[in-house]
């Protein structure tokens, strides 16, 4: 399995700080970076999987293109995998710590 990007498990979190209330309609990379916890050139190309575009000095993406590539459901099982093997690490950790 390829390897996941590391924000695929915060997947359900990042739609929900999309939807808040005071949201304007377009992202830019700034935005991008904070919302994912990226660097810069990993949220430009994210922007250009998004669909993005550029005005100016600034590329942009639709709030709705983010969370429509965010919501569909192979990002979703892919959120639940990694979750899991997540939190088969960390059990596997504390039984090593136990014994």
């Amino acid at each position: 399995m390829p390897d996941q990007p590391s924000w695929i498990k915060r997947v359900p979190q990042i739609l929900e700080q999309l939807k808040a209330p005071p949201a304007h309609p377009f992202l830019d990379r700034a935005a991008i970076e904070a919302l994912f916890g990226l660097k810069r050139r990993q949220a430009i190309e994210l922007l250009h999987r998004f669909g993005g575009y550029q005005v100016g000095n600034t590329f942009l993406v639709p709030r709705e293109a983010v969370a429509a590539f965010l919501g569909h459901p192979e990002r979703w099982s892919a959120a639940a995998a990694e979750r899991g093997r997540f939190e088969r690490v960390l059990g596997a950790l504390g039984d090593a710590r136990q014994q």
